[in-house]
């Protein structure tokens, strides 16, 4: 039986070890003697000294809660608030409801009103005794202490913003001081008098009777009395339980608030306001009668940067009669902190006004729907998921038809943003139609934007581009220029994703034009964004870099981080296509750095992917596999299935370009089953693409063929031009590869159809160049010579000499095959100079052989073999030589 109650007991007490090594154990004795040391020391107000003895005992007994929570009350009042904080916060942490059997006299009354609580009746009837015995001029009969004086005849407790220490009243003045002289910021005792909670007593048997307290270690004089006191006392056996269950359930609240409260005080001295209300509230959530911690609460809100924003509504309260509602009070706090984005003080509030409970179900709906918003912005979508499912269960039940509206909404946004489309298009659709029959234009005009999202993601275009219209249309109808100008940017994005450049141009400008006339910098910077994405889809990557520049200088005058990370990215996607890409290398890292320091986790993600793309473009696939791990860890953290889909398609593309073509079907099987769950159509699409690519590389030909037509099929119900020209090259190439060449020619040629509207010349030469070889191939030499020189005319545009000069080596030998040695031998003479510009021994070599070929058939033996003997002196300059490399041979696209 420990005066520290069950932790103590039956635990050693010996010193920590020092810089020396040595261990000093300590008796029981000696240690009581460092606490009562302590306390005489807090008496006598020289608390430096206090600080000391008390570190000096929990040296001795370092998993002491009450020590830390007396030190903390002596920090306090030297103004050591951070040292003091930390105490306090180590006592919670040791034990957050401290010993069921001890309590400090300081608790043993509301110290807020001087009203004897019934909770603590059984400590009540111990406490009058002992001091209506002990302290003269004490009447335990009187009632209510008169004026600002509490039936300990202490003055009652003070919530001022300076500590101060209380002294006893003429009624016990002179008397030693049973209670302990309190150190009050609220209603503190610096002193550790602890009274253990007497265990089941009995009246009229000896069995179980036993002394409450054997001795008061720090006051001898009031001890014996004590002991003299309580020794005989007894209850009857049937009132027993009763007793110790209000003495425990008293006990615990006092010392929770006890705890929370210094802890609030300490935070409000820090300066750290949104911490200490969540303090506040927190001990309100173990002891909402604690009439001192709602007070406590209300001052530190009134204190803090809230008090402009929450008096109004305060004294609102006040004339409702509200004012006294713990639930409410911090309901209302809870709201303030989310509104002024403290996110995370606001979770714990929230939460704590939830614990305190209400009977109002309209008011825990309000409780839900700002707890869904605060964990939200916090990155914690599965508990604002949660959350928003209890509000529109409330909602529902309350018959609450504009707050389930709402919460369909929220729940839409949080299922789209999981990538779980099928529930966010359920969610949307369904707060569509209660907006409609409310009559509720915004809350339609919300609806319809995010089906319009929803939509685009699942591949459906026209559905998207129908809603985002009738948005438009909602806006005019309103005179709402701000959402008319986004929800033509919208469009824009939907047309770009149909193909449909130069409507998608004339919307994105129309949003610019909008947005200047605003005035509104942030619109006219995500216009400029919207603008430079529609000339990248349009292959114009320089028009694309110079609006994504707009964007970061829009950005880094209006200092918006999120804005300068999109611009980033979108600087970093230009230089990429641009194949500049130690530059785009320098941008992604950028968009990293400031996701970083923003603690935007998915934006994180999107960076540390692009930034793996990049470096698997410099062919360094070990940090590209690093990062793509590290967006897929991220995508997993936030339960981000969509993004675990992609991360698992760009390993999978790794793996590919790595050779490791098992491990790429892996990965791209895992990408494929995440696509499908989530109905991501799109996706889907270019993931047949690639695993028909890594199965054509395994050899395993029939299943490579299958995904090949599943992504040409699933493109063009998509009405996806860009994708629907990938899958028909890869067709072309899968059949040319294997010889079929009567099967390759057909998707060639309708790639060559569509290629008007996917602006790629790149693409479109090496379609027309497989076509020529096909035809080649297949005898067809006019048809190969028609592809080939379409070819050569894409690579003369392009610049690009290795293009030109594979053009020129297959054109004449087309040509010869045609007889025609002239323009044979014309063709390989380009080719050679070509070449040799280039320093390119190969092509030398294959134009070298070409050439002695065609004087064979001109029958010029003599100018033969001088090509010829050119050929076999290079061949021994460099070997090994791969002699038809210049020969192109279609290789698939990789999506």
């Amino acid at each position: 039986f420990s005066i520290f109650g069950s932790r103590t007991a039956g635990r050693p007490i010996r010193c920590v070890s020092g810089d020396d090594g040595a261990r000093c154990g300590l008796s029981k004795a000696e240690f009581m003697e460092k606490v009562q040391q302590s306390n005489e020391a807090c008496q006598r107000g020289d608390f430096q000294a206090a600080i000391h003895l008390y570190t000096n005992a929990l040296q001795a007994d370092p998993q002491n809660c009450i020590l830390f929570s007396n030190r903390s009350a002596a920090r306090l009042k030297l103004g050591q608030h951070q040292a003091a904080l930390e105490d306090a916060e180590k006592a919670c942490e040791l034990n957050p409801k401290w010993p069921k059997k001890s309590i400090c006299y300081a608790w043993m009354f509301d110290e807020g009103t001087g009203i004897k609580s019934q909770e603590c009746a059984g400590i009540q009837i111990l406490c009058e005794y002992i001091i209506s015995s002990i302290i003269p001029g004490y009447d335990r009969t009187s009632g209510l202490a008169p004026s600002n004086r509490d039936r300990r005849g202490f003055a009652a407790p003070s919530t001022s913003e300076q500590p101060t220490l209380l002294k006893p009243t003429a009624a016990c003045e002179g008397a030693p001081c049973l209670i302990c002289q309190l150190c009050l910021l609220g209603s503190f005792c610096c002193q550790p008098l602890i009274v253990p909670a007497p265990p089941t007593w009995e009246l009229g048997k000896a069995r179980g009777s036993v002394s409450v307290v054997r001795k008061c270690e720090a006051h001898s004089l009031a001890g014996g009395a004590m002991t003299q006191l309580l020794q005989p006392a007894q209850l009857h056996r049937s009132k027993s339980a009763k007793l110790e269950e209000r003495m425990e359930g008293s006990h615990l609240r006092a010392v929770v608030q006890f705890a929370y409260f210094r802890q609030g005080v300490a935070l409000q001295y820090l300066g750290r306001h949104a911490d200490a209300l969540a303090a506040f509230a927190s001990g309100l959530a173990q002891d909402p009668k604690s009439l001192q911690l709602l007070v406590g609460m209300i001052e530190a809100a009134m204190k803090s940067p809230l008090r402009e924003s929450l008096e109004p509504t305060y004294q609102q309260l006040q004339k409702m009669k509200l004012d006294k509602s713990p639930f409410v009070v911090v309901s209302v706090i809870g709201q303030e902190l989310l509104t002024a984005s403290h996110h995370t003080a606001s979770v714990v509030v929230l939460e704590a006004a939830l614990k305190i409970g209400t009977c109002s179900l309209k008011l825990r709906g309000s409780v839900f729907s700002a707890l869904s918003s605060a964990h939200w912005s916090l990155g914690n979508t599965e508990k604002s998921t949660g959350y928003m499912q209890q509000d529109l269960e409330v909602a529902k039940t309350l018959g609450d038809q504009t707050g389930e509206c709402r919460a369909h909404g929220n729940l839409g946004s949080a299922f789209f943003s999981k990538g779980n489309y099928r529930e966010a298009l359920t969610n949307h659709r369904n707060q569509l139609v209660l907006a409609m029959k409310l009559k509720d234009r915004e809350a339609a005009s919300m609806a319809l934007s995010s089906l319009g999202h929803v939509y685009t993601a699942i591949g459906d275009y026209p559905n998207a581009l129908a809603s985002h219209k009738q948005c438009v249309l909602l806006a005019k109808q309103s005179k709402d220029q701000l959402s008319e100008a986004r929800e033509l940017g919208n469009m824009g994005a939907v047309y770009i994703a149909m193909g449909d450049f130069e409507n998608a141009v004339q919307c994105h400008e129309q949003h610019l034009g909008i947005a200047k006339t605003l005035e509104n910098k942030r619109e006219e910077a995500r216009a400029y964004s919207n603008l430079g994405s529609a000339y990248h889809y349009h292959r114009n990557f320089d028009k694309a870099m110079s609006y994504h520049t707009h964007v970061l200088e829009l950005a880094q005058e209006l200092e918006e981080k999120s804005i300068e990370m999109r611009a980033y990215a979108g600087l970093g996607h230009a230089a990429r296509c641009m194949q500049d890409l130690e530059r785009a290398k320098q941008y992604h890292e950028q968009q990293l750095s400031i996701a970083e320091g923003l603690k935007d986790r998915a934006a994180e993600g999107r960076a540390s992917s692009n930034l793996g793309i990049i470096h698997q473009m410099k062919g360094d696939y070990e940090t590209a596999l690093k990062l793509h791990k590290t967006h897929l860890a991220i995508a997993q953290e936030l339960n981000d299935y969509a993004a675990q889909g992609r991360s698992y398609g760009n390993m999978g593309n790794a793996y590919n370009a790595l050779g490791a073509f098992d491990q790429a079907v892996r990965y791209h099987r895992q990408e494929l089953q995440i696509s499908m769950e989530v109905n991501d159509r799109a996706s889907q699409a270019s993931t047949h693409g690639n695993l028909a690519v890594a199965y054509q590389a395994l050899g395993a030909h029939d299943r490579a063929l299958q995904h090949y037509q599943n992504h040409l099929n699933i493109a063009r119900e998509l009405r996806d031009v860009q994708s629907e020209a990938r899958a028909l090259g890869n067709l072309g190439n899968f059949h040319c590869s294997r010889g079929e060449f009567p099967q390759a020619v057909p998707y060639y040629e309708q790639y060559l159809r569509l290629s008007p509207d996917l602006q790629d010349m790149e693409s479109e030469g090496k379609v027309c160049h497989n076509l020529g070889y096909a035809h080649y191939c297949l005898g067809n030499y006019q048809d190969a010579v028609k592809y080939y020189e379409q070819d050569l005319a894409l690579a003369k545009d392009l610049h690009d000499k290795l293009s030109q000069a594979k053009a020129y080596c297959n054109l004449g030998l087309a040509f010869k095959a045609l007889g025609d040695f002239t323009k044979a031998e014309e063709c390989q003479k380009y080719l050679l100079s070509l070449a040799q510009s280039l320093n390119n021994a190969q092509a030398r070599f294959r134009a070298l052989g070409n050439l002695g070929d065609i004087f064979v058939c001109k029958k010029d033996v003599a100018g033969a073999i001088q090509f010829y003997e050119q050929q076999l002196a290079l061949a021994h300059q460099v070997r090994p030589l791969k002699l038809n490399s210049i020969q192109h041979i279609p290789e698939p696209f990789i999506i």
